[in-house]
């Protein structure tokens, strides 16, 4: 399932630098793309990350499993922090898999 997701994230990654510009997410939605398809790939995406970092399978993350997440995507440390502070809507230090998803 991993290689479907990160074959659907390459395809829609046009310079290949790791990241969806908006441009390139506006390009694949004008040139026939389903954006509801690239909604389910950003979605599995997400919820592949989540679960490859939640090592012990409580279905949360914690500081130390949101390092892993992030890390294979290229972020580092105080970005990573950041995020988490910002996601963390009750304070609980744990993310659940809605939190992770943040707008």
């Amino acid at each position: 399932k991993g290689d479907k997701m990160r074959e659907g994230f390459d395809r829609i990654d046009e310079n290949q630098d790791g990241k969806i510009s908006n441009a390139e997410w506006q390009d694949k939605a004008a040139s026939g793309e389903r954006a509801r398809s690239l909604e389910e790939t950003a979605l599995e995406q997400f919820k592949w990350s989540f679960d490859k970092s939640d090592s012990n399978k409580d279905g949360l993350l914690s500081k130390k499993e949101m390092k892993g997440a992030f890390k294979h995507l290229g972020y580092d440390k105080g970005q990573i922090k950041l995020f988490f502070k910002f996601a963390d809507d009750n304070k609980d230090k744990r993310l659940t898999f809605e939190e992770f998803q943040i707008e």
